[in-house]
């Protein structure tokens, strides 16, 4: 239960979708909302209307629908590409998500974050974007023993607009924020990669009450330490 709690903190599944209907198509990719424009925007918002962005680091990770077994039943699970949890040689064709991950560093020295989520589904021999969002920006830190620490500001919510192909960006009142503490790690390819060990999340919740955060260990709810591994992109 606290898996999918987790991935729906990361991920918005689609209902239109899972309930057969017809799923909205987005012809943007993540270049169309993460966008240098975009990025003057955040530096201008969180940096106080008097920081500008000189250099960024996006990172990527694919989650795909994939078959594990579990006491001898084949079932589906979300698992990372870049994983080495063992799962069932059989290839199905289902969905995947998309999460992107953006560093960006700023002339006052200040680094902020972006995080952006993608759903993708197969639809006869095309894969096509139904969905976009949620989009978090907010400050990047350093936290403990030399990990990184992701601070959430914002949440915004991306629509399409009525009749078009563009697309809207919502902005969530009132979000508490969430801590995702993350490391660098070296990639097989010698590539740089970074992962997620921990999200922490503030604010009145029915499980811990409204004084004690949520923290989701991310290698033990998943049973895979490399459940929220990405790669560099760009």
């Amino acid at each position: 239960m606290y898996r999918f709690k987790l991935f729906a903190l990361i991920i918005y599944v689609g209902a239109a979708s899972a309930a057969g209907c017809k799923a909205p198509q987005y012809l943007q990719g993540y270049k169309d909302v993460i966008d240098s424009s975009f990025m003057k925007q955040i530096a201008l918002h969180l940096g106080g209307g008097k920081d500008s962005i000189v250099d960024y680091k996006m990172f990527s990770a694919r989650i795909s629908e994939k078959l594990v077994e579990t006491n001898t039943i084949g079932e589906y699970s979300l698992v990372n590409e870049l994983s080495g949890k063992k799962t069932v040689d059989l290839y199905i064709k289902r969905g995947y998500n998309e999460l992107y991950f953006s560093e960006l560093s700023s002339v006052n020295e200040q680094r902020y974050g972006i995080f952006l989520a993608a759903t993708f589904a197969t639809e006869g021999r095309y894969i096509k974007c139904v969905g976009l969002g949620p989009l978090y920006i907010g400050f990047v830190g350093k936290g403990e023993n030399d990990t990184r620490k992701f601070v959430t500001q914002k949440e915004y919510t991306i629509k399409k607009e009525k009749g078009s192909d563009r697309i809207r960006l919502k902005e969530e009142a009132s979000v508490p924020p969430m801590y995702w503490v993350y490391e660098y790690v070296q990639g097989n390819s010698h590539t740089l990669q970074l992962r997620f060990s921990q999200i922490i999340q503030r604010g009145k919740n029915k499980v811990s009450g409204m004084d004690k955060p949520l923290i989701y260990d991310v290698g033990t709810i998943f049973n895979d330490p490399d459940a929220l591994r990405f790669s560099l992109v760009k």
